[in-house]
């Protein structure tokens, strides 16, 4: 009942912005775009690259082939270090909690988790994880939602070096551990 009671208030505002974004489909925000993932300096944290993570090839998932995501971080880290010599990369993302995510990332990263966000905020860090592959309302995550009035995966942030994350990517070459 909340659910459709509460559409109602939010109609103008989803419209509105879908007829904003839907027709031009904005890619990727600014900075280096590869793949899914855009490398940037991270403005709250100097020193430290900042990664975007979004799904350019929808209606795939962007873990349907594990050496996607691989591939990804290995040419944005190779952009980060050449283009701003950086040392140290890192992301706020409720993926930070996704087991196949985190299949591509070093103990380091891991060790590095600030605790989890509990405030709600706009934004994909919280809210992607109910977007399926197709761009779509994703059923699974919703009812989790529903069912226990919190998110499925929790939202953080986390980092690690450059060096370290790279070399786990060679180690691994699929992000499967």
């Amino acid at each position: 009942r909340f659910e459709e009671n509460l559409i109602d208030l939010f109609r103008p505002a989803l419209l509105e912005r879908a007829q904003r974004d839907f027709p031009k489909r904005t890619p990727a925000p600014e900075g280096s775009g590869v793949g899914s993932l855009v490398f940037h300096p991270d403005p709250k944290r100097p020193g430290r690259a900042f990664v975007h993570i979004y799904n350019a090839v929808t209606p795939y998932s962007i873990f349907a082939d594990p050496r996607y995501i691989r591939s990804c971080l290995l040419e944005g880290l190779d952009f980060i270090e050449r283009e701003f010599d950086l040392k140290v990369i890192g992301t706020h993302t409720w993926l930070n909690s996704y087991p196949k995510w985190l299949s591509y990332f070093p103990e380091e990263y891991r060790d590095n988790f600030l605790p989890p966000n509990q405030e709600v905020a706009i934004g994909d860090q919280f809210w992607g994880q109910f977007v399926n592959a197709r761009g779509c309302f994703n059923e699974k995550h919703g009812a989790v939602m529903r069912q226990t009035g919190n998110f499925p995966f929790a939202t953080r942030y986390s980092h690690c070096s450059i060096g370290r994350l790279r070399q786990y990517l060679e180690e691994s070459p699929c992000g499967t551990r």
